[in-house]
């Protein structure tokens, strides 16, 4: 049944996932090509796992967490955490 419904709704599925995953609707290429994964393998989970550790996922998640981002660049750089000032004019 589980097969049958990803069959059914890849399309939907694979428009949906480009929009919870990279916020943002999916080019039709892409649509055409993830329904097409969906429906072949079934498995969601592989799916969005494999969207999720793509370029894009990974680029666009680290812009949403500048200070995240600011704080492992410093500590790479200086080797050393950053004081909350240091921390706040880096991530802008």
């Amino acid at each position: 049944m589980y097969r049958l419904f990803t069959k059914l709704y890849a399309r939907r599925i694979a428009e949906q996932f480009y929009r919870g995953v990279l916020g943002r609707a999916g080019d039709a290429a892409g649509i055409q090509n993830l329904s097409r994964e969906i429906a072949r393998h079934g498995r969601l989970d592989k799916v969005l796992a494999d969207m999720a550790g793509s370029t894009e996922a990974w680029e666009k998640g680290l812009r949403a967490r500048p200070q995240d981002l600011a704080r492992l660049a410093y500590g790479a750089v200086a080797g050393r955490e950053p004081t909350p000032d240091e921390e706040a004019a880096a991530a802008e």
